[in-house]
């Protein structure tokens, strides 16, 4: 019959769109995870900072050079690590507006606390991440975008498993 026809038609339509979304999110995993690895493994300190001043990504290497675990420095002000005499300066809020300004900073030399109090000399490259209409990305953001990908995946499915909405 020609419902039957356009029923059949219509799951096989939210079949292959799920399929295709369901290849879409392994390759973005893939990706994810060769980007997660060549942060983790970098010899480099990488500290992830949002527009909060927050850390967000702290690397091994950021372990090895200041001695704060991962899991101890995420979700801490980037302050932490900056000298109260060069915070008094203004020098957070300096780097701040050089990176809003040009998008990104190179050899930036300046000084940074270990977990032990000890001060390092460190030499800071940073860069302005932003959406593609150059919107500062936050950590907001992003759970949103992934709630709604994770929402615009399963409707199709729950359309599915509870049957068209004819």
């Amino acid at each position: 019959t020609p419902a039957h026809a356009a029923l059949t038609k219509l799951v096989a339509g939210h079949i292959s769109i799920a399929l295709e979304r369901s290849m879409l999110l392994d390759e973005l995993r893939t990706n994810k995870e060769y980007l997660e690895t060549i942060l983790q493994t970098s010899a480099d300190a990488i500290i992830v900072i949002d527009i909060d001043d927050r850390i967000r990504q702290w690397n091994r290497g950021a372990e090895r050079m200041f001695g704060w675990p991962s899991h101890e420095m995420v979700g801490r002000p980037y302050d932490i690590l900056v000298p109260k005499r060069l915070v008094q300066r203004g020098e957070p809020a300096r780097l701040r507006e050089l990176v809003t300004r040009d998008g990104f900073v190179t050899g930036f030399e300046t000084e940074h606390l270990t977990r032990d109090g000890r001060h390092v000399i460190v030499n800071i490259t940073a860069t302005a991440i932003h959406d593609e209409v150059r919107k500062d990305l936050r950590a907001d953001d992003l759970r949103k975008e992934a709630r709604t990908l994770r929402r615009d995946l399963l409707t199709p499915l729950t359309r599915l498993r509870f049957g068209p909405s004819i």
